[in-house]
């Protein structure tokens, strides 16, 4: 695979903004063909190219059938209101074939906006937008999980200029929440920015485990100091071999618990119904390699807009003093 960096202006709006950088990555003509897949094109000596899709908005209540678009290859890469692009890749091989949908923010009721991730909608064209986003479903990765990219990641991998004032003007993000994501992408060294880690800043955040592993690295945000702490946990449930399979938990907030932060099993593969540690609505205890977490409970109390719902605790508002008093460690 090679790799042509190109340079030009941006249009409209952006004209008298700064030029923008990207990278344009192109496979081999042995991967797709310009028949099957008609925003493929061959150049000249015999390449083939991804042609560069339009879309006008990552709102998932304001697309248009426009923004509908195919994903090829292993690469894809859009241009976001005429005035930027977004690059993304799948993973291990090409995007599955016939992925066609929506691209868009994804943000759950009551979590912490910086938690908000770039998901892509698998749905059917022959529906207005909205209906056929709703009936969609989210493109997952081979292990099961939802296929997306964290805003840190997208900040950092991202090589535009503009960027931020393209979600403000697409009302997807506020300007608190682009702040802070700048914020952490300037402090954070440049090896914490492009992790794939799951990034944790508030209780009620849900996430999907493969089986296979014993161990899961969640790295914990705190939007105060622009820092992440990271804490393996021991997240095996069941002995399986299958990296396919997966599990869905949620961070949630105990004040009685010694570490206070626990997890909710939410869903488990129903081949592995009744052979599983825990069962769906289960709670968790929090094992950890390193057991200092004061200060990540207190950050995550802080993060939190509706943390009531994800608390087993009839008083949240009033944290019990933890236990573990031997945190050191500034976070």
């Amino acid at each position: 695979m090679l790799t042509r960096k190109l340079f030009f202006k941006s249009r409209t709006l952006a004209n008298s903004l700064s030029p923008v950088f990207l990278n344009l990555r192109y496979a081999s003509t042995s991967t797709a063909s310009t028949e099957e897949n008609p925003i493929v094109f061959r150049s000249p000596n015999g390449r083939s190219f991804v042609r560069t899709q339009n879309i006008s908005t990552l709102d998932p209540a304001r697309l248009v059938a426009s923004d509908y678009i195919l994903l090829v290859q292993w690469h894809f890469s859009v241009r976001y209101r005429h005035l930027s692009v977004i690059l993304g890749e799948y993973g291990r091989g090409a995007f599955p074939p016939g992925t066609r949908g929506f691209l868009y923010l994804h943000r759950p009721h009551g979590i912490h906006p910086c938690a908000t991730t770039l998901r892509f909608r698998v749905c059917d064209s022959e529906l207005p937008p909205q209906e056929s986003f709703a009936k969609g479903k989210d493109l997952l990765s081979y292990r099961g999980a939802p296929w997306e990219v964290n805003l840190l990641r997208l900040f950092t991998s991202v090589q535009i200029a503009n960027f931020r004032e393209v979600l403000l003007l697409d009302k997807v993000l506020s300007l608190e929440t682009i702040k802070q994501v700048e914020n952490l992408v300037n402090n954070l060294a440049k090896g914490d920015r492009k992790g794939r880690s799951k990034l944790v800043f508030s209780f009620g955040q849900s996430f999907t485990i493969s089986m296979k592993r014993r161990t899961t690295a969640l790295r914990f945000v705190n939007l105060e100091t622009s820092k992440l702490k990271t804490m393996v946990i021991y997240s095996d449930i069941a002995e399986c071999t299958d990296e396919t399979l997966s599990y869905t938990m949620r961070i949630e907030y105990d004040p009685h618990a010694k570490t206070r932060i626990v997890f909710r099993i939410l869903q488990i593969p129903k081949e592995l119904h009744g052979k599983t540690r825990y069962n769906e609505g289960d709670i968790m205890p929090l094992r950890s390699r390193k057991f200092q977490v004061d200060n990540v409970a207190d950050a995550l109390l802080r993060q939190s807009p509706s943390l009531s719902s994800f608390s087993l605790s009839s008083h949240p508002d009033q944290p019990a003093s933890s236990s573990t008093s031997t945190q050191s460690e500034e976070f």
